[in-house]
C-alpha cells in the first residue's frame, strides 16, 4: 500500500487492499490473498484425429489447438491442483460427404487434484469436458487416475485408468467416451524434459498404444508432441475401419517465468496434461 492510501501506520503490505478515501474513521483496511500459481504454461500447434464418432463427417480433422495449463499448491498440505482449457478447430473448410460449410469446435476444460513427489508414490485424479459442436452442441465428462511410482526422480512406472461418467444421444445413437487401462512408463530428464510410453485396453477389448513427450528448447519454450491409437477389437475392412481411433498432436508451449527448464523441480506443476 502506498502511503497516504488509510491503512494504518506498520500495518501496510503488498497483500492488502485499501478501499475507501483514506480516512481511518471512516473505513476498514481489507486483507486479501489470491490463488497463487506455481507453474503456468499456455501452448498452440496443430492436430489430426479420426474415430466412430466422425460417422458421416469424416473429410479429416485436421486443425489448429490453443489452451493453458496452470498448477496450484493446495493450502497447508503438500498436495497441488490443477486448471486446464483448450479449444481445437477443425475440418476447417467444411465436410464435403455432408456438404456443412463451417469447422467444427471443440471445448475441453481439465480440473485435478495431485500430490507429486521426487521419489516414491505419485498419483492423482483429474474430471475432463468436453463440449463438442461436430453436428450438435454435446458435453462428454470423464474421469482420469493414475498412480505410479517414481525413482529418484528419473525413471517412473504406473498404471492409469480413465471412466467415462455420461452417455449422449446423438443422431439416434448413444455415445460416450472410451473407458482406457493402461500401464506407462516415464522417463524425466535432467533437463525438464519428460517422456511417456503407454500401453493398454479398453473396456470394449480394444488395443490401446500410445506415446507423449515434451522437449525444452530453451528456458521459456518446449515443444510438445504425442499420439494414441486404439486398435479395434474386430476385423479389417468395413468394421475395423469404423472403429479404430486415434489422434496426433504437435504444438509449442511457452512458460511462465522461465521455467522449461527446471519445471520438473516443481512439486505444484501439473500432473495431468489437458484433455484432447
Amino acid at each position: 500500500c502506498e502511503p497516504g492510501c488509510g491503512c494504518p501506520d506498520g500495518e501496510c503490505c503488498n497483500d492488502c487492499l485499501c478501499i475507501g478515501p483514506g480516512d481511518p474513521e471512516s473505513c476498514h483496511t481489507i486483507r486479501i490473498r489470491v490463488p497463487k500459481w506455481q507453474e503456468l504454461v499456455v501452448f498452440g500447434g496443430v492436430q489430426g484425429f479420426k474415430g466412430p464418432y466422425d460417422q458421416s463427417r469424416d473429410s479429416g480433422n485436421f486443425g489448429f489447438h490453443e489452451g493453458f495449463n496452470a498448477g496450484f499448491k493446495i493450502p497447508y498440505t503438500y498436495a497441488g491442483y490443477q486448471i486446464g482449457y483448450q479449444s481445437a478447430q477443425s475440418q476447417l473448410n467444411g465436410d464435403k460427404d455432408t456438404g456443412i460449410r463451417e469447422s467444427h469446435t471443440q471445448h475441453f476444460t481439465t480440473f485435478g487434484l495431485f500430490r507429486r513427489v521426487d521419489d516414491g508414490l505419485q498419483f492423482g485424479t483429474a474430471w475432463d469436458v468436453l463440449r463438442d459442436e461436430r453436428f450438435t452442441a454435446v458435453d462428454f465428462h470423464q474421469l482420469r487416475s493414475e498412480v505410479s511410482w517414481l525413482d529418484c526422480r528419473t525413471h517412473e512406472i504406473g498404471f492409469s485408468a480413465t471412466v467415462h461418467l455420461n452417455d449422449e444421444r446423438v443422431n439416434e445413437q448413444t455415445w460416450r467416451t472410451v473407458d482406457q487401462y493402461v500401464v506407462f512408463y516415464r522417463f524425466h530428464g535432467r533437463n525438464g524434459g519428460e517422456g511417456r510410453l503407454y500401453t493398454g485396453f479398453s473396456d470394449d477389448s480394444d488395443g490401446i498404444l500410445g506415446a507423449d513427450m515434451l522437449l525444452p528448447v530453451q528456458d521459456r519454450w518446449s515443444v510438445q508432441t504425442g499420439f494414441t491409437y486404439l486398435i479395434p477389437d474386430g476385423p479389417n475392412g468395413t468394421v475395423g475401419a469404423r472403429e479404430e481411433a486415434w489422434n496426433i498432436h504437435l504444438a509449442m508451449v511457452w512458460h511462465w517465468d522461465n521455467t522449461a527448464r527446471k519445471c520438473h523441480f516443481n512439486p505444484y506443476r501439473p500432473l495431468f496434461n489437458v484433455a484432447n
